[in-house]
């Protein structure tokens, strides 16, 4: 019989599309063999964005990703990696960056492995919605709405 234990992972990404407001989910399985968040996040940033990829384009992707150690208590393991395309390199090299606080461990203890950030948000209105689901089913839900008023400027009070 295989070997079902995860070993640390949660077993889930989470794909976020700016573009199309859709969020799925899929399994971290074919990642597993890549060690921690910074194999994790490299090699979805390799699979998934083609070589020459515009930094700031569609196509461009943000990865947010942790390892099988993140919050389970070990010392020194609750790092967060964040990986992109870098807009100071001629050829768009991949990069990460990594992080330390609590953003890894409320990744991990979300059930999740990575957060994978793709596409384009319209650059009109915007509604952006925060759901969240306590361990007793009760669901909080928020939301805001953001006016683009050009050159990086979003009203708020809309």
């Amino acid at each position: 019989m295989a070997d079902t234990k995860s070993y640390g992972w949660a077993g889930k990404i989470l794909r976020v599309n700016l573009t199309t407001g859709s969020i799925t989910t899929e399994p971290t399985a074919p990642y597993e063999d890549y060690i921690g968040g910074m194999g994790l996040a490299n090699k979805i940033i390799y699979d998934e964005v083609a070589p020459g990829t515009d930094p700031l384009s569609e196509d461009a992707k943000i990865v947010y990703a942790v390892g099988p150690l993140t919050a389970t208590g070990v010392p020194l393991a609750g790092r967060t990696t964040v990986c992109f395309l870098s807009t100071f390199t001629t050829d768009y090299q991949v990069v990460d960056a990594h992080c330390g606080g609590m953003l890894g461990a409320k990744i991990k203890m979300a059930g999740y492995d990575a957060i994978i950030v793709e596409g384009k948000y319209d650059a009109g209105t915007t509604t952006l919605t925060v759901k969240a689901t306590r361990a007793d089913g009760t669901v909080f839900t928020a939301q805001k709405t953001l006016v683009n008023l050009g050159s990086g400027t979003w009203d708020k009070s809309y």
